[in-house]
């Protein structure tokens, strides 16, 4: 049997997927990125690039003051990178487990 990615994993994703890269990632997996995002509408989440600027913003409104803004965006993409990289692999460990048992 197929996995198909659950309201769960959605919301998981979001923000760090934008709707377009989640169905880009996995494919037929995945319900359309119109989909999505009315999914995240009817929850009441931002538009993902909304999301993500609110994101970077409030990161930078945290940042520590003796830190340059250059270093500081860095590590925070760098960390943004490595929770997508993260929950990329747990969704894919689910789907891939599934697909195992069924």
């Amino acid at each position: 049997m197929k996995y198909h990615l659950t309201e769960d994993d959605y919301d998981y994703l979001y923000p760090y997927f934008s709707p377009r890269e989640i169905k880009d990632e996995w494919g037929d997996m995945s319900c359309s990125p119109r989909w999505i995002q009315e999914t995240y509408k009817r929850k009441g989440y931002l538009p993902w690039n909304t999301a993500i600027r609110e994101l970077l913003k409030r990161t930078t409104d945290i940042a520590d003051i003796d830190l340059p803004e250059e270093e500081w965006m860095e590590y925070v993409y760098e960390n943004l990178s490595e929770i997508r990289d993260k929950r990329k692999k747990k969704v894919w460990e689910r789907a891939s487990l599934f697909e195992e048992l069924f």
